[in-house]
């Protein structure tokens, strides 16, 4: 009996975890982007970001604070895997030299665009990070 759920189990998590990138893409985009922004909640996305900015440099900042104040990044090539809505590009565009902003949802990317506008030292590029880091410049000097 035991033997038996225990197989069943395994079949169910193969089938369950199988999934095509674009499908999770879609159920991704419908959760989190894909809805009518209304001013009001367009304002609430902008502080969210501010919130998850704070978050991520309340963790970070005792790594990041000499390197950014010294310049030394500002020389690098950054790549933002899983852009999203650019929050960490906005970011990151201000000390480093160019920034690569990948990121497959559309939808994300423009509600990202409408908070920042056009960043400094910016490439966005709309696609899944697996299929178009190989076409990047990854050698590329700064």
């Amino acid at each position: 009996m035991i033997k038996t759920i225990i197989n069943y189990l395994k079949m169910l998590k193969r089938h369950f975890y199988i999934q095509k990138k674009e499908t999770s893409l879609n159920q991704h985009d419908l959760i989190n982007y894909n809805r009518l922004i209304s001013e009001h909640d367009f304002e609430q996305e902008k502080i969210k970001h501010v919130s998850i900015l704070n978050s991520f440099l309340s963790k970070y900042d005792f790594i990041l604070k000499n390197e950014l104040n010294n310049n030394v990044l500002k020389d690098y090539l950054f790549f933002d895997i899983g852009a999203g809505s650019l929050i960490h590009s906005n970011y990151f565009c201000n000390f480093v030299k160019k920034i690569y902003s990948i990121e497959p949802s559309k939808s994300a990317l423009k509600i990202g665009k409408r908070i920042y506008g056009e960043l400094k030292n910016n490439i966005i590029v709309n696609d899944f990070a697996e299929d178009v880091l190989e076409k990047l410049p990854l050698n590329e000097k700064c």
